[in-house]
């Protein structure tokens, strides 16, 4: 049993650089091409204005119903996305995910558009 295994492991033959040099890291793609329509209204819709929070149907001011009251809150936004004393969303709740996170900051970085 040996042997074969011994037999087929020696007919293979390796690349390393495929199959065993490390690969490299990815460019940072959570923060490119950020748009509100794409991302942003879904990450804020599952993270943020949920129900007895940042919902039209009540709950925590400012209600995070569309681009233009997300927009008109971003530095707020911003600013409690980021805090790790005191986070939106709170603990417990669902929490963003590092690419949301980056993903919520570069669109704000960019200015919030509507795009």
């Amino acid at each position: 049993m040996l042997v074969a295994i011994a037999a087929v492991i020696s007919c293979k033959k390796g690349n390393y650089e495929r199959d065993f040099k490390p690969k490299p890291v990815a460019a940072d793609t959570c923060s490119q091409n950020v748009t509100y329509s794409k991302q942003v209204s879904a990450i804020v819709a599952a993270k943020c204005a949920t129900a007895n929070c940042h919902s039209a149907a009540g709950g925590q001011s400012p209600a995070l119903t569309g681009q233009p009251e997300i927009a008109a809150s971003a530095t707020s936004i911003r600013n409690r996305i980021n805090d790790t004393g005191n986070p939106m969303p709170p603990a417990d709740q669902p929490q963003l995910t590092p690419c949301e996170l980056a993903k919520l900051n570069a669109w704000i970085s960019a200015g919030s558009p509507n795009n």
